[in-house]
């Protein structure tokens, strides 16, 4: 069964805009943390994987609570990102091109975030199947 990504259009509150410009703030500086994490590795001759970074994931939402409301699988994805643009990255390399390091993105650069799975978020249609309402689990 294929899979098919589903974008909606929000129209959000004010409250509810400042929430999801804060979330992608966060997910931006995890971004450019999982960054800076590779590019030290890369410098030293070693090599991070993706399961050892998202396995870091859990303590960083006790040292850090303001990530707790995000939810695992959303924490997951800018991981996931890093790790594509750096096996991008190593592909280059390898073939001899100019490779390009993975470069750090600013917030208005970052292009949204993720959720992989519904993760409590519920959209309820409207009754001509336009201008539902879409809730989110916090």
């Amino acid at each position: 069964m294929p899979v098919r990504p589903v974008r909606y259009k929000l129209y959000p509150t004010q409250a509810q805009l400042e929430t999801l410009e804060r979330w992608n703030r966060l997910h931006c500086e995890l971004y450019g943390a999982c960054i800076e994490q590779r590019r030290r590795a890369w410098a030293k001759g070693k090599s991070l994987e993706y399961c050892d970074r998202q396995n870091e994931l859990p303590a960083l939402k006790a040292e850090m609570p303001e990530y707790i409301p995000l939810g695992s699988h959303a924490l997951q994805e800018p991981v996931r990102r890093v790790d594509r643009a750096f096996q991008a990255f190593y592909r280059r390399v390898k073939r001899g091109g100019k490779p390009g390091f993975p470069r750090y993105k600013s917030r208005k650069s970052f292009v949204g975030f993720c959720y992989p799975d519904n993760a409590g978020w519920k959209f309820e249609g409207g009754a001509n199947g336009k201008h539902g309402c879409c809730t989110c689990p916090t």
